[in-house]
């Protein structure tokens, strides 16, 4: 998901990090049990980590929030909460590899 920042100020929401949108993006979406905006070092991102029920089916997520230059990225991982801990590094190693590259124009 993307957002542009300036988008994001005229919506209101007074946001200036990944992390403060982040946290307006877990209340706006009911995330369950407010879940905590993580950043560890070295990581481009901030994070968090839930668990949901869908259609009667648990569904564990880690969700990245990256600021690039002029918006907000969400990239979203799912699956079955059973098998969270087994997915986990890759969640992670993936999200570790995003990169923003200025389009040629």
């Amino acid at each position: 998901i993307r957002s542009l920042k300036e988008d994001v100020e005229k919506s209101g929401l007074e946001v200036e990090t990944a992390h403060d949108y982040a946290e307006e993006y877990i209340k706006a979406n009911s995330i369950p049990k407010s879940p905590d905006v993580k950043k560890d070092d070295g990581k481009h991102y901030v994070y968090f980590e839930y668990s949901k029920e869908v259609s009667g089916t648990k569904y564990s997520y880690l969700t990245c929030v990256y600021d690039n230059v002029n918006e907000f990225w969400i990239v979203s991982f799912a699956c079955y909460k059973e098998m969270y801990s087994e997915y986990k590094s890759d969640f992670f190693a993936a999200a570790d590899s995003v990169k923003f590259v200025e389009a040629e124009k």
